[in-house]
């Protein structure tokens, strides 16, 4: 392949960057509210287990207060590897109802599209680009298809008899 090839090829973007905004807006703050808490929380953990060793009257050897700051430590953890699994399942459940959403549009478009009904007119939700491009393709070929029809009714019923008025019809055509 040579390098014109590569570069005239199409560039596909497989985003929207105004949903992907406000999902990634909305991860990042529930990760500051997420370590936030489990800071706090950390902190309330370790404080009582500080605590509760420091003002021990009896030594007790059974007491390990390195296993109790980690167990308190894989806790915290536990539970925001679960909150963050929690969300990215519910960002990919929005992604997908709104992608699922734009090629519902879509195939209503193109199923239209299939059947020659560019008369009707169709309201897209969704002002997405794929959608934009796809109502825009579909009025240039209506405007394409109303000018092939008005140009057939204006043929005559038979052809010309004469070779000239054959030629002057066929140069009205090309033009």
């Amino acid at each position: 392949m040579n390098a014109t090839h590569h570069q005239s090829r199409r560039h596909i973007h497989h985003g929207d960057h105004t949903l992907q905004k406000w999902l990634l807006l909305a991860l990042v703050v529930l990760e500051a509210v997420l370590v936030s808490l489990a800071i706090w929380a950390l902190y309330q953990a370790l404080d009582t287990i500080i605590e509760e060793d420091m003002y021990r009257v009896h030594y007790s050897a059974d007491t390990e207060v390195l296993s109790l700051l980690l167990k308190e430590g894989l806790v915290v953890l536990g539970w925001m590897l679960l909150v963050n699994v929690m969300a990215l399942l519910a960002a990919d459940r929005i992604w997908a109802i709104f992608v699922q959403d734009i090629l519902k549009q879509l195939s209503h478009l193109m199923r239209a599209s299939q059947d020659l009904d560019f008369a009707s007119q169709h309201s897209n939700r969704s002002k997405h680009a794929v959608l934009a491009q796809a109502q825009s393709w579909r009025d240039t070929t209506r405007q394409r298809l109303q000018q092939s029809r008005s140009l057939i009714l204006s043929l005559p019923p038979a052809l010309p008899a004469s070779a000239e008025a054959r030629a002057e019809l066929a140069a009205r055509l090309r033009a």
